[in-house]
């Protein structure tokens, strides 16, 4: 949708309760299980790649291994604790098995990715039985979709895009709390990743746009950047609207979410969430 300024503070995008809990599932999936994705139609040669749970790579990666050595180091030295992954894993596990308490009434006992999964079951079950509210299904989508988010940002950091404004709700910024209390950013960033998965989500409204940018290839012939489809719909939906509306010249701050109250907070409940129709050209 797009919006005009002046109206620009009454307005508030809501995503289905379906679409809603289909984010909650595609990233407990992506946190517990092996995935594969197929990159096909890009190239002439298909690519797959497979991924172990999100969570068991977080695992792996605050475990120093003495059979691996510093690259160059040539000493034997072991590669040293990510102090970061250490962290993340800790928040992320004590976060689980809290959750898993509140929702079964049983102690937690198993890994992380166990916990998960069948605290997913559960939520699945109330969700289907009417026992769940949008609230919740915002607040968990949320923090499971910003777990995966911030494992894969850790191991594969992507390059980053900022846009001018979400074409969805048609804000510019938003508040956000981070480590030092509260902080002004854009609301629409764009993660690009070295595989070349692309995810544009509003810090606001939880518009996501997910799809491909990535060299398209004839053979060993590169002929440009393949974008696929949604991304370039996203990008002619911000063109569209600032054709309309004019050049962002202005702040168009968006009101407190209900979430930013909540003092409930993990590394999921920082991170943007998404999914919307809208489109653009080649970054």
């Amino acid at each position: 949708m797009n919006l005009e300024p002046e109206h620009s503070d009454t307005i508030r995008t809501l995503v289905r309760p379906d679409i809603l809990l289909n984010r909650i599932r595609t990233a407990v999936r992506t946190l517990t299980v092996t995935t594969y994705a197929d990159l096909t139609g890009i190239d002439t040669r298909a690519r797959r790649i497979t991924r172990q749970p999100l969570i068991t790579e977080l695992r792996e990666a605050t475990r120093p291994s003495t059979g691996r050595t510093v690259a160059g180091a040539g000493d034997g030295r072991p590669i040293p604790l990510n102090v970061g992954a250490y962290e993340l894993l800790r928040t992320i596990e004590a976060r689980i098995a809290a959750d898993y308490e509140s929702a079964t009434d049983e102690t937690p006992a198993g890994t992380a990715e166990q916990l998960l999964a069948d605290w997913y079951e559960t939520f699945a079950t109330a969700h289907a039985m009417g026992e769940t509210n949008l609230a919740q299904l915002e607040k968990y989508a949320a923090r499971v979709t910003g777990w995966a988010t911030a494992i894969s940002d850790l191991f594969d950091p992507p390059r980053t895009r900022e846009y001018p404004l979400c074409p969805a709700c048609g804000y510019t910024h938003t508040i956000r709390r981070d480590a030092n209390g509260k902080a002004q950013i854009k609301c629409l960033t764009l993660r690009h990743y070295t595989d070349g998965r692309a995810i544009a989500a509003c810090a606001h409204c939880d518009a996501r746009w997910e799809g491909l940018i990535v060299p398209d290839r004839t053979g060993d012939s590169v002929h440009g950047i393949h974008v696929s489809e949604e991304i370039r719909e996203l990008h002619i939906a911000i063109e569209d609207n600032i054709a309309q509306y004019g050049p962002v010249t202005i702040i168009r701050l968006a009101p407190p979410r209900i979430d930013d109250t909540d003092d409930d907070t993990d590394p999921g409940d920082t991170t943007p969430q998404p999914d919307a129709l809208a489109g653009g050209t080649a970054p």
